[in-house]
């Protein structure tokens, strides 16, 4: 098993995982959630979390608020709707590498 996955119904939910749970260093939002939108969690849970590296799924195009997290650094990267998972994993294990290398260099 190269990954264990938690999921969550809603950013809310997601916050709490991640309040409990340290040793998730890799957070997937999706764009569309009840409560609040992945940019709107992504933001709460960066505050809170700065040495998780975070990511998004959309079904929407690259729009204004994708492009400007991407160049300010809130989300490492965008997955689109369907996403192709060999893409996903390509981009995590290259954070998981930038974070060993990170904490190595400590």
């Amino acid at each position: 098993k190269l990954f264990e996955v938690i999921t969550a119904d809603s950013g809310k939910i997601g916050l709490e995982i991640l309040e409990n749970n340290s040793e998730i260093s890799i957070v997937i939002s999706d764009m569309k959630m009840p409560e609040m939108n992945g940019l709107e969690f992504i933001k709460i849970a960066k505050e809170r979390y700065q040495e998780k590296s975070y990511f998004m799924l959309t079904g929407y195009d690259a729009h204004e608020d994708i492009a400007k997290a991407l160049n300010e650094g809130l989300i490492q990267n965008h997955f689109s709707k369907p996403f192709d998972s060999k893409e996903i994993q390509n981009s995590i294990m290259a954070s998981l590498t930038k974070i060993k290398v990170y904490s190595q260099s400590i």
